[in-house]
Formats: structure tokens, C-alpha cells, sequence
């Protein structure tokens, strides 16, 4: 995985006024602290406002695109029904929104809160790269509970049920579904005119710890949403 990337809840999951709809699927949510989290990846084909993300079926139409793309896993109907749809960040960039009216996709700050709720130091969760490991293990604490290999298997302790939903390269190369999950932030991390980087947060079968990376924006990844405040 580092090759290729890079306390308490109360847990409340499907609540009635909580069930936020987008592209006909209803997704189940899962407060943890102050923020309230989608439970499940996006598989939105549409942006908010019913436009469609275009799909890309080829390497050549997904490799040095800088318009929004979204493609299912290695182009399986059963893999999109798993894991949802991995989408680059031109898509999470796109001004007509990804997520339902009332959430959008989380920046990195949105990230570090969850990961201080969960226990890691607030100098912790600003450093690059692997954050979160010994006794702590935030990363196995977001895992779902199945569906990761090599016994990779998260507690899955505030109903995140993180899944390993792989990725896809700057090249149109699918990435290690079963053993990686990559989530996307909104936020950039500076970069050059050619590559761009925006924060991802990484998960891995064979780690306890958290990932924070800076990705080339045409790389494809999950997402999760979470409630505006």
C-alpha cells in the first residue's frame, strides 16, 4: 500500500432524519463525535444537480484527463455494487457537487477532526504519511469487519465500515481492491502545472494506521461524504 499511496461514539446509523438520497440510492450514515459520516462509498453516476460524470472504459480516455471521470472497479457491475464507484478528484472538484444537498466531500481538516475524536494528537493527524499505529490503531477502528484480505479485517468500533475499495492510477491501472482503500479529501496540496496533489486517506489490509497522502488528482478513489455543519 505505502508503494502505491502515498474514545467514544455515539453511533447512529440510518437515522430517519439522516437518510440522505442521490442518483436513487438512500445511504446509511453513522454519526461519530460532532460530525456525521456516509456509511458506505458514493456510487453516484450524477452530480447533485443530475448531470452525469462521465464513465471511462479505457485507459487512453482516463489517463492525463483534467475533467471529472468516475469508473467502476476493474468496469465490474459487482465490484460498483461492493465498493462504489472510484471517482478522480476532478470529479470532487466539480462545482456542481458530488454529494446530496446538505453534505459534501470531506477537506482535510474534516479528516483530522475525526482522527483526533478517535484518539490521535492534533500534531499527529497535520504530519504525511503513516499516523495512528501501535495500541491505538485507528485504522483497524474504521475498517468494516469483513471484506479485507490477508486477515486485514477492521473492529469497525463507530460503524464507519471503511471498505477496501482499491483505486485506479494516473495511467488507467486498477489498484489492489481487497487489500487498499483510498478516501478523498477536497483539499490540495499544492503541485505544478503538469500534476496536481490533493490529501487522500489511506487504508491497507496489513496496517492498524491511517495514511495521509498527497495524490495526483487523476488517480481514482472512493468517497464518503459527510454533513455540512
Amino acid at each position: 500500500m505505502k508503494k502505491v499511496f502515498w474514545a467514544v461514539a455515539v453511533v447512529l446509523i440510518g437515522c430517519a432524519d439522516s437518510s440522505p438520497t442521490i442518483d436513487g440510492h438512500t445511504y446509511k450514515t453513522v454519526k461519530i463525535g460532532n460530525q456525521e459520516w456516509f456509511a458506505e462509498n458514493l456510487k453516484t453516476t450524477v452530480y447533485a444537480n443530475g448531470d452525469e460524470i462521465p464513465y471511462s472504459r479505457t485507459n487512453e480516455s482516463w489517463k492525463n484527463q483534467k475533467m471529472g471521470m468516475r469508473c467502476s472497479y476493474e468496469h465490474d457491475d459487482a465490484m460498483n455494487a461492493k465498493y462504489g464507484q472510484l471517482y478522480n478528484w476532478y470529479a470532487v472538484n466539480d462545482e456542481r457537487g458530488l454529494c446530496p444537498s446538505g453534505w459534501h466531500v470531506p477537506s482535510d481538516e474534516d479528516w483530522q477532526d475525526l482522527e483526533v475524536f478517535l484518539g490521535m494528537s492534533r500534531a499527529d493527524v497535520s504530519l504525511k504519511g503513516t499516523r495512528g499505529s501501535g495500541e491505538l490503531g485507528i485504522g483497524t477502528k474504521l475498517k468494516a469487519n469483513s471484506g479485507w484480505n490477508e486477515g486485514g479485517n477492521g473492529t469497525d468500533d463507530f460503524g464507519f465500515s471503511a471498505l477496501a475499495g482499491g483505486g485506479r492510477d494516473g495511467n488507467g491501472n486498477f489498484l489492489n481492491a481487497g487489500n487498499l482503500g483510498g478516501f478523498w479529501s477536497s483539499s490540495t496540496n499544492g503541485g505544478g502545472d503538469a500534476i496536481q496533489f490533493a490529501w487522500l486517506r489511506g487504508l491497507s489490509s496489513g496496517d492498524t494506521e491511517v495514511v495521509r497522502s498527497d495524490q495526483n488528482q487523476r488517480y481514482g478513489f472512493s468517497v464518503r461524504c459527510v454533513r455540512d455543519e
